[in-house]
């Protein structure tokens, strides 16, 4: 019974580990418009999905690309 016990608890424990992980790799959807290209350009920022070919769409970037958005005052 104890080696039930262990085991369970080692599944519960690994599952909340991996869990947290998830949330702490969360990316962020950002809307694209001219003024966010500019901007992230003129910060220096680049991103696979900054491009004028996504004018207009909601996009996915990381939270480190979204957090030098905000501090450049892009977001």
């Amino acid at each position: 019974m104890r080696f039930v016990k262990t085991g369970v608890l080692a599944v519960a424990l690994a599952g909340a580990l991996m869990t947290g992980a998830g949330i702490a790799h969360a990316d962020e959807s950002i809307s694209v418009d001219a003024k966010l290209l500019g901007c992230a350009m003129q910060a220096g920022i680049s991103a696979s999905d900054l491009t004028e070919a996504n004018i207009g769409r909601s996009i996915t970037v990381s939270d480190e690309v979204a957090a030098q958005l905000r501090a450049n005052g892009c977001l």
